[in-house]
């Protein structure tokens, strides 16, 4: 294998590092022009959109049927909030930081690289934040509608896995590469960073494991309920909506291995469609 021709400690989105040979520099300069991400923001501003109208509709039924907001509106509200300013940063570092973009020829635009370090620094802990926060709006909802014991107790304890995991991973990603700044000025040099890979399999990990578990938890209540088969069978058709938050948290895993390290911010649109759109996808489906 030749000898590297560029070599950057990379940042908070795809920890590694990222190692260049002449020819893939010579390669990136003359297809400098190069996007990779078509209808990627379309898509988002139509996510948010729908997202957006989903979480009005519900709640103005509440106003309509006079019934007050209860525990699970305020957090849905909150994970709306995030969800919005995450996709706002995912559509910058689109726009003005060059994703979908050769990584070198970005680089070499000071702005633009600046752009997309802090932007795509915000999105990240944005996202790993705001998606506990969906789902524990999900979970006080079933706290609150089935009456059985073991479930809310069951509940209870998912709500403080997912505040535990929203907060370690707000300061994992906080604290991701030291000193911060290293992150969009690549003058400045990393001291300290976590595994990038390790991080991002843990948080998969987590996420498969407790959806699994709210997508199971409702099921075992609506069988051991006394109705006709029919109707059991309708009522498990909606709650296994929630299956599709699995799909896309196992596509995320997958897609993840297609990234190419020497080249990640133009070669990673599944990714990023998957991960970032999960978590407006992950609010709609809750509404």
């Amino acid at each position: 294998m030749a000898d590297p021709y560029f070599e950057i400690t990379y940042s908070v989105f795809l920890p590694g590092k990222m190692a260049l040979t002449k020819e893939q520099v010579d390669y990136q300069l003359a297809d400098a022009g190069a996007f990779n991400c078509e209808g990627l923001n379309t898509f988002t501003i139509t996510l948010m959109c729908i997202v957006t109208v989903a979480v009005f509709l519900r709640l103005w039924s509440r106003k309509i049927a006079k019934i007050d907001w209860k525990s699970d509106d305020y957090t849905l509200v909150v994970g709306w909030i995030i969800s919005m300013g995450a996709a706002s940063m995912s559509l910058n570092v689109t726009y003005n930081g060059g994703f979908c973009r050769h990584t070198y020829t970005n680089l070499l635009d000071r702005a633009r690289w600046e752009q997309f370090g802090k932007s795509a620094y915000a999105w990240n802990v944005l996202y790993t934040t705001g998606y506990p926060i969906a789902r524990i709006s999900l979970v006080l909802l079933y706290r609150r509608v089935f009456i059985q014991t073991w479930v809310k107790r069951t509940c209870w304890f998912l709500v403080f896995c997912y505040a535990g995991y929203a907060i370690g991973s707000m300061v994992a990603d906080l604290c991701a590469v030291l000193p911060v700044a290293s992150v969009w000025n690549p003058d400045i040099k990393a001291t300290s960073s976590i595994n990038g890979k390790s991080l991002f399999l843990a948080n998969c990990g987590f996420n498969i494991a407790t959806d699994f578990i709210l997508l199971a938890l409702p099921l075992i209540v609506v069988w051991s309920m006394k109705c006709n088969r029919l109707h059991k069978i309708a009522l498990s058709a909606i709650f296994c909506l929630g299956a599709l938050t699995v799909i896309a948290s196992i596509a995320r895993l997958v897609y993840y291995y297609t990234f190419d390290e020497n080249d990640p911010l133009c070669k990673c649109k599944n990714t990023s469609i998957i991960r970032s759109r999960n978590l407006l996808s992950e609010i709609s489906i809750r509404v």
